[in-house]
């Protein structure tokens, strides 16, 4: 990470919107320097930024404890590093998140995906690409249902051979509003 980065982000400790998005040099050492001195962040965005891992992601969630809104949209061109660990320390760590975007990023599956939306509590919209084999919504998010999906544009077949299928997955955009959960926090 650029040392100018650092000296300049110290300066920083009460920000509380950070758009980092297409910044290709942005890495898990930055974001450690950003859960380090930047507490209060409430918004942080990191569409594409391809060279972040889990421990990134960890560095943030462990290190910003108001984060409201995360997007860690892929870019097509650029496979994202994210597992399921990430989506596991976001539903362990984000108790006020309200918004995640983890559109592109099609390696999450849908049970951590589900572990995040009933763990995050005030969380209202989720933007997620997902793979699809036959409806949608059967599988999706219970005992939290969605009041509202809306598919993001069209529903595309993938290419790709899936192992425990072994034919052509369909893959679609979704956004997922829900009302915020009242129940109390484990």
């Amino acid at each position: 990470m650029p040392t100018a980065f650092v000296q300049y982000s110290l300066g920083f400790r009460a920000l509380k919107h950070l758009n980092l998005s297409c910044c290709s040099k942005i890495a898990n050492d930055s974001l450690r320097q950003i859960g380090m001195h930047c507490k209060y962040l409430q918004l942080i965005l990191l569409y594409g930024c391809h060279r972040i891992t889990d421990k990134g992601i960890e560095y943030i969630v462990k290190g910003c404890p108001y984060l409201q809104h995360i997007s860690l949209e892929c870019l097509r061109m650029h496979r994202s590093k994210l597992t399921d660990l990430s989506l596991l320390d976001i539903a362990d760590h984000c108790q006020h998140l309200q918004y995640l975007n983890i559109r592109g990023a099609v390696q999450f599956s849908k049970e951590y995906i589900s572990k995040v939306v009933n763990s995050c509590h005030k969380l209202t919209k989720l933007r997620c690409t997902m793979e699809v084999k036959g409806d949608i919504f059967q599988y999706l998010f219970l005992p939290r249902e969605p009041c509202k999906a809306e598919l993001e544009g069209q529903l595309s077949w993938s290419l790709k051979y899936h192992p425990h299928y072994g034919n052509p997955v369909k893959q679609c955009h979704l956004m997922f509003e829900f009302k915020p959960n009242t129940q109390s926090r484990r």
